[in-house]
């Protein structure tokens, strides 16, 4: 009686156990939060095994070696070979330092080299600086001399303008004053009693009357012809009294 009690006590626990596997793999189907869920939690727990290995593997590789020299070579075999591998390392730094030593040597003489090429050449460019000042004063020098000739001619120009002016004023003046004076004068002939013949009155008029226009021609003629004997004449003769 007993006996068939705890088997099916037993098999009730063991339908049971189906039931709930079967209902969480239905829960837990694949692609559901359930199996997200799960597979997360799997992926941590292995990141996190294999950071632990990578951090205690350099310990457990010393242990290791450790053990297996100490076993094989005995303590001093073991202690050789540290000593060895410290000498190695050692040598390896020693190379290292001598190697970053070369380099720094070789850049220093580069950079020597580089520092004595550029002062040539700054002092070739300070040099074409020096040729290219003196031949920019001496430019200015002569923009300046040039300036205050040209402030020379444009005051000069300004005066004989304003001269040349003055004169044209007071020539048209002299004009005016010269015909007004001529027609009183051919007023005064016509009606004055003169033992003068018409033509005689007739060239009277047309030479006073075309005087300021003659004149100037007159006095150039004359003018040539004095500075032609002048010319003519010799050095060594007094030419006064």
């Amino acid at each position: 009686m007993g006996n068939k009690s705890s088997t099916s006590t037993g098999s009730l626990i063991d339908q049971f156990n189906k039931v709930a596997q079967t209902a969480q793999s239905q829960s837990c189907a694949p692609g559901s939060e359930c199996d997200k869920l799960a597979t997360s939690e799997k992926l941590e727990q292995q990141y996190v095994e294999a950071k632990t290995t990578v951090a205690t593997a350099p310990a457990t590789l010393k242990k290791a070696e450790k053990a297996y020299y100490t076993y094989t070579k005995g303590t001093s075999g073991y202690n050789s070979i540290i000593s060895d591998s410290l000498e190695k390392s050692a040598g390896t730094i020693v190379d290292d330092i001598k190697n970053k030593i070369n380099a720094n040597i070789i850049s220093a003489s580069n950079l020597n080299s580089n520092f004595a090429s550029l002062s040539m050449s700054y002092g070739n460019v300070y040099e074409l600086f020096q040729t290219y000042m003196t031949d920019v004063i001496k430019l200015i020098e002569k923009l300046n001399e040039k300036g205050i000739d040209m402030v020379t001619n444009d005051r000069k120009t300004y005066y004989e303008t304003q001269n040349n002016d003055i004169l044209i004023v007071w020539y048209k003046l002299w004009m005016w004053l010269y015909f007004i004076l001529f027609i009183i004068f051919i007023i005064a002939l016509l009606f004055s009693k003169t033992t003068m013949s018409i033509w005689s009155k007739l060239l009277l008029v047309i030479l006073l009357g075309a005087y300021p226009y003659y004149i100037s021609y007159v006095l150039s003629f004359l003018y040539k012809l004095g500075k032609s004997i002048k010319d003519l004449m010799p050095n060594n003769v007094y030419k006064t009294l």
